[in-house]
């Protein structure tokens, strides 16, 4: 509908706002990864591994190869300063997220008995003195195993309707920085997607588990979203110098290290950000502290309606 009433703007729209996250597979590293605005280029998403893009598996567009490449490209070429940051949240973001659904990440084929959670983080470049992070999880489960006492047991028959717990989350980041005041700026856009929905399942004599699943139904979703803003402080005199020299474009003379110029630099609003080991763990500390603390609120407020709709579905199916 938005998109009939402004065709001009419609793709900027789409672009801007946030969608379920999509599952998909690396070729070359055989592993998953999600598919969110923030890693997309037309309906090609990177993948963190190795920056090649890959189509939407669920467009009809065939795949080209030569616009893949020239994507990871442009990749390469933007996002070249900030790769050590997007690797050094990755593996701290990994973490955090098996330990908040008490579960190991990976693609399971049987997502009753285990269940399904990923989680990928995605920086991008913004104009001036500003970067953005991208932080992203799919978690998929099916919440009656914790029912029951014996979750490998199979049922016998041949068509079985799972019901299934889905949960997206995603955090979009926008870190500016001001040398002059000496103040971060974490601004924080979150959205969680949830609800429940059952698959069908069909046994197949062929054994194709992909041809297994089919009549996907929501029985109930819901959609929520939050927004932070929050300022830190560079109080480390030596640190925000350090970051000063690591914010200017390659054509800068060592002679503004002197003290006294380095309070008179403007930094160009194309200057690139790049990340040193003194700077990473300060911004992975403050976006840490305001993930932690966003999801720790929004999921109270989440789980009260996700369980209030578990019983009505559970007392459904046992009428």
């Amino acid at each position: 509908i938005i998109g009939d009433i402004y065709p001009e703007s419609s793709k900027e729209i789409f672009q801007r706002i946030e969608t379920p996250l999509k599952v998909i597979l690396d070729l070359e590293t055989k592993m998953y990864y999600l598919g969110c605005n923030s890693n997309r280029i037309e309906n090609y998403f990177r993948s963190p591994y190795t920056y090649k893009f890959y189509i939407d598996p669920k467009s009809k567009e065939e795949y080209d190869s030569e616009k893949a490449e020239s994507f990871k490209e442009i990749a390469n070429n933007d996002l070249n300063h900030l790769k050590m940051l997007e690797t050094e949240f990755q593996k701290v973001y990994e973490i955090y997220c098996q330990n908040y659904t008490y579960i190991n990440g990976g693609l399971e084929e049987d997502i009753c008995d285990h269940g399904v959670l990923l989680s990928n983080v995605y920086c991008y470049d913004l104009e001036g003195d500003s970067f953005g992070t991208c932080f992203v999880m799919k978690h998929i489960i099916n919440p009656f195993n914790f029912l029951n006492d014996n979750i490998n047991e199979k049922s016998s028959t041949n068509d079985l309707t799972e019901i299934v717990y889905f949960l997206d989350i995603i955090h979009n980041v926008e870190t500016v920085l001001s040398h002059s005041s000496g103040i971060a700026t974490y601004r924080v856009g979150s959205t969680y997607y949830y609800g429940f929905k059952d698959k069908q399942k069909k046994h197949s004599s062929s054994g194709d588990d992909e041809n297994n699943y089919n009549n996907e139904t929501i029985l109930f979703d819901g959609c929520k979203t939050n927004w932070v803003e929050k300022k830190f402080e560079l109080s480390d005199t030596k640190f925000l110098k350090s970051f000063l020299r690591s914010n200017t474009k390659s054509n800068f003379n060592d002679e503004v290290s002197n003290e006294n110029n380095m309070q008179n630099i403007a930094i160009d609003r194309n200057s690139i950000t790049i990340i040193n080991n003194q700077t990473i763990y300060y911004h992975i500390s403050n976006i840490g502290k305001l993930i932690e603390s966003i999801d720790n609120n929004v999921m109270k407020q989440i789980q009260h309606v996700m369980i209030d709709n578990l019983l009505n579905i559970s007392n459904n199916l046992h009428e």
